[in-house]
């Protein structure tokens, strides 16, 4: 029971760290930076980016782009990396070894590692479009996560092919903020009940009522 003897004595630090920062919840525009950007290799080969997002208000979200399939084939989230870097203004992402909390299979739980980041891009004011989209866990609870959509540049709200193109006012970034919306989970479906051979079905229950280098830096 020793564990549990820290509860005699309340921590007060403890218990505001409860709101040291928020988890983004709401689809939307957001501005911040990116704390963590992780390289990873899934057990399929698929490779990708593990993305950490601190808001400006402080708010926090965490999203992967898979961006080569098991084949080794380049797909369209590697597109959107490079857009990333385009509303970052790099050349280059800069490919390094550096500490991250990345989840660990054999604790289950995160931990702090060194692994491979896209070490240009932490630390660097961006803008990111986010959706919510519900799903149901193994066990059927209702479940979220927040998923990437666009990327844009924080002080002129550029996108990427504006950049590219060196215009100065943003004009695509409202169309694609008004195509935002939740992404909504069907209930899951649960099997139909058995019935013994020979048993009768019970009766239906009474029916409900209806409810090159162009690139300018």
């Amino acid at each position: 029971m020793s564990y549990f003897s820290q509860f005699n004595t309340l921590s007060a630090e403890k218990a505001k760290s409860v709101f040291s920062y928020d988890t983004i919840q709401r689809t939307g525009k957001y501005i911040g930076q990116f704390t963590q950007a992780v390289c990873f290799e899934a057990p399929s080969g698929a490779k990708g980016i593990e993305f950490e997002f601190i808001s400006d208000s402080g708010e926090h979200a965490n999203f992967s782009l898979y961006t080569c399939s098991k084949d080794g084939k380049d797909i369209f989230s590697a597109n959107q990396v490079h857009a990333i870097m385009v509303c970052l203004r790099l050349r280059g992402a800069g490919v390094g070894m550096q500490k991250a909390n990345v989840w660990d299979n054999n604790e289950r739980k995160r931990v702090e590692k060194l692994v491979p980041q896209l070490t240009g891009m932490l630390n660097k004011p961006i803008g990111i479009l986010l959706e919510k989209e519900e799903y149901f866990d193994g066990n059927g609870n209702p479940r979220y996560r927040m998923n990437f959509k666009h990327a844009f540049e924080a002080a002129t709200e550029l996108m990427a092919d504006e950049v590219l193109a060196q215009k100065e006012a943003p004009e695509r970034l409202p169309r694609e903020v008004s195509k935002l919306k939740d992404q909504l989970a069907k209930p899951p479906v649960s099997a139909p009940p058995f019935y013994a051979p020979n048993t009768p079905k019970p009766p239906a229950a009474a029916p409900v009522p209806a409810f090159d280098d162009d690139i300018p830096f």
